[in-house]
């Protein structure tokens, strides 16, 4: 299976025509394992919004271009049977050039950016998913990838953007009674490696923005590390059963749930506060915690 296609698109802001051709070939052997091979590769682009042309010092960039991505993956789908239960895994391998790339900085919570394409970078990772019934009639997930983003701001040389993830691994797992199906439990963890921690904005006694900062501190976040717990009931389904009660049989569908997140009450942190101290013009990182343990009830219905 062969698919091929190309996007136009102009942008009047700066009068910029983008073409974007993309192809995708999809490949299934005739083999006794269930397998489909992907393979794909086109160019892409970001046109910037609003906070993305405004630089550091307040100007509107009008020059500004769209941000480029030339891309290359190849996947590999795989269905089995295992226990007479259905699996499917998935397997993702991509690298992706990046250009015009405008870089950006986090202080706190707050994003911004340089107003510049004075960047260029480079990304690679690997995706892989098993999809399944661990339990007999309920979907569960396991999850694992690596991924790795680079960039070079004015030709310094390549440092990690503040997206460069690492590692990541994730499970959603779902059970329920044998003796009350219709009550179930669902486990979710997450475990990833830390985030870089950003970079102040400061500027030159010209009053130009610095770069230099994001060369200057290379640090990483601590890894994220979360575990949620969901207990739910359901009470009415229309597949299975419906209520003789009147006014119950109005619903189609009725389920009671609760959710514990973040069940351990990890302190994960999502980013730094910069602290500047003047008389030695060092700058402290405070951590910016995300919430912790809380629960959560939900009550789904259908009519």
């Amino acid at each position: 299976f062969l698919n091929a296609g190309v996007r136009a698109q102009h942008w009047n802001f700066n009068h910029e025509n983008l073409i974007s051709p993309r192809i995708q070939l999809a490949l299934k052997p005739n083999w006794k394992a269930d397998m489909l091979f992907r393979f794909s590769a086109g160019v892409y682009y970001q046109a910037p919004f609003y906070k993305e042309i405004k630089s550091l010092d307040g100007s509107f960039n009008k020059n500004i271009k769209a941000q480029q991505s030339l891309q290359f993956i190849a996947a590999n789908d795989y269905e089995f049977q295992w226990n007479d239960r259905p699996f499917k895994l998935t397997t993702e391998l991509y690298y992706k050039k990046l250009n015009h790339l405008i870089p950006y900085y986090i202080d706190n919570v707050r994003v911004r950016y340089s107003g510049e394409n004075n960047s260029k970078g480079y990304s690679y990772g690997i995706d892989a998913r098993l999809f399944g019934e661990f339990v007999p009639g309920v979907d569960s997930w396991i999850s694992a990838s690596y991924a790795r983003t680079y960039e070079n701001i004015n030709s310094k040389g390549y440092i990690p953007r503040p997206t460069d993830q690492g590692f990541r691994f994730s499970i959603f797992f779902q059970d329920y009674m044998p003796k009350v199906p219709s009550m179930k439990v669902n486990l979710t963890l997450v475990y990833a490696s830390g985030l870089p921690t950003g970079t102040p904005v400061s500027f030159d006694a010209s009053g130009k923005p610095n770069f230099n900062m994001a060369y200057l501190l290379q640090k990483k976040l601590p890894a994220y590390k979360r575990v949620d717990i969901g207990l739910s009931k359901t009470f009415i389904d229309a597949k299975d059963r419906r209520p003789k009660s009147a006014f119950w049989a109005g619903f189609k569908e009725l389920t009671l749930g609760i959710q514990v997140y973040n069940a351990f009450n990890i302190h994960n942190t999502i980013a730094n506060q910069w602290i500047n101290d003047v008389s030695s013009n060092y700058y402290y990182p405070v951590p910016v915690r995300l919430t912790g343990r809380f629960f959560n009830v939900k009550l789904d219905f259908k009519f």
